[in-house]
């Protein structure tokens, strides 16, 4: 199914990404930039993105905190459109708080553009259903196998005691 037609929000503090990422989405997108996370929330009250690619943390992998917290900003802005986070930082726990919180999706940098692509076509074909914003966050429930029009499936197991939300196991595809 083609993106054609999104509106994108690309935030990011390093101005190469973001030209990077303006360049390979311009093409059939409205492709607005941010030069970080308040910016990013600034620009929620003029535009209104299908879809925010975010790099939280603005250059600094180590502030977890303002980066969570700018994260729940947008979250909470009543025109929030999912976002999908982008970021060199590579704790495991703080993408399964990003995930917990309702981002769509956690992709370490530099982005692999059929990953991008592949979750720019989820975005849309939910866009295009009509789905409700909230079908566009974080999804399967605890034991559900989700397979979709991409061939990729999604097993969410049981949480383990004390867990809140287990970490989704994605099989790879070969070669």
């Amino acid at each position: 199914m083609p993106t054609n037609g999104m509106k994108i929000l690309i935030a990011d503090a390093n101005e190469v990404v973001r030209r990077q990422l303006f360049l390979s989405l311009r093409k059939g997108h409205a492709v607005h930039e941010a030069t970080g996370r308040d910016e990013a929330l600034a620009l929620l009250g003029h535009v209104v993105p299908d879809v925010v690619l975010l790099d939280p943390f603005d250059g600094n992998e180590g502030e977890e905190r303002p980066a969570l917290a700018a994260v729940q900003k947008l979250l909470d802005h009543p025109s929030a459109p999912p976002i999908l986070i982008f970021s060199r930082n590579d704790s495991k726990e703080v993408a399964a708080r990003l995930m917990q919180m309702g981002v769509l999706d956690v992709l370490r940098k530099p982005v692999e553009a059929e990953e991008l692509r592949i979750l720019l076509r989820r975005v849309a074909r939910l866009r295009d259903m009509g789905a409700p914003k909230a079908d566009l966050k974080p999804g399967p429930a605890a034991g559900q196998m989700v397979a979709d029009g991409d061939g990729i499936a999604v097993h969410m197991p049981a949480p383990a005691p004390g867990r809140e939300r287990p970490e989704p196991m994605v099989p790879r595809r070969s070669g």
